[in-house]
């Protein structure tokens, strides 16, 4: 196997590095999770090990109920980056805007730059008045052109969408873009299946950006 072959050639490395993964779990700087879906490892600074590279005392935590949605964004961000339009990503520990989005992806148009909010819902009934009110502050901002909300439950999406017209009207569909792919958290999760609609229009993800 091709991984059997990698191991064999930086064998050094490989393990040294896993060594020092271990190392580092065992003195309480880094903390682990598994996905309980695709079974991968996920690693991250624990509270001892933030402070040990100088975090700041009022960075934000990770707090273990959102460790899966906390390790999927930038996963996910990843892939719009190897959209044209795209060029950098910005996540919500990195922003300074009250609401803070789960990331800003930031490109270009042929005629101007463009930043575009970005939330990720992994099929939470979020509390609708909390929901609402973040989405007014993005449709009603100049500071972000455009939100993609992106769901991977089809019936969350509906009703989120459905919430936002009794809401605002259909005109707040203007500059929101629902993105959609059922098999997001599970190891069959292609990003070029995603379906977006925009405007009352629905295609594939390359398609539209």
């Amino acid at each position: 196997a091709a991984s059997d072959v990698y191991k064999r050639q930086y064998q050094h490395s490989y393990y040294g590095f896993c060594k020092m993964i271990q190392r580092l779990q065992s003195k309480e700087l880094l903390n682990s999770f598994i996905d309980p879906f695709t079974r991968k490892k996920y690693l991250f600074l624990s509270k001892l090990g933030n402070e040990y590279l100088g975090g700041k005392e009022n960075s934000e935590k990770i707090e273990r109920t959102s460790l899966l949605h906390t390790a999927k964004v930038p996963e996910l961000t990843r892939h719009f980056l190897t959209l044209e339009m795209f060029n950098s990503v910005k996540l919500k520990h990195e922003l300074k805007t009250n609401p803070s989005p789960d990331a800003i992806l930031i490109g270009k148009t042929k005629k101007s730059s463009i930043k575009i909010a970005f939330e990720l819902h992994l099929g939470q009934w979020a509390r609708k008045e909390i929901f609402l009110n973040s989405v007014l502050q993005y449709i009603t901002r100049d500071h972000y052109d455009l939100i993609i909300l992106y769901f991977q439950n089809t019936g969350v999406l509906e009703a989120f969408k459905e919430w936002i017209e009794e809401r605002f009207g259909i005109e707040a569909h203007h500059k929101i873009i629902y993105a959609l792919n059922d098999k997001f958290i599970s190891r069959d999760f292609n990003f070029d299946e995603t379906v977006v609609t925009y405007n009352g229009r629905t295609e594939n993800i390359y398609k539209l950006f």
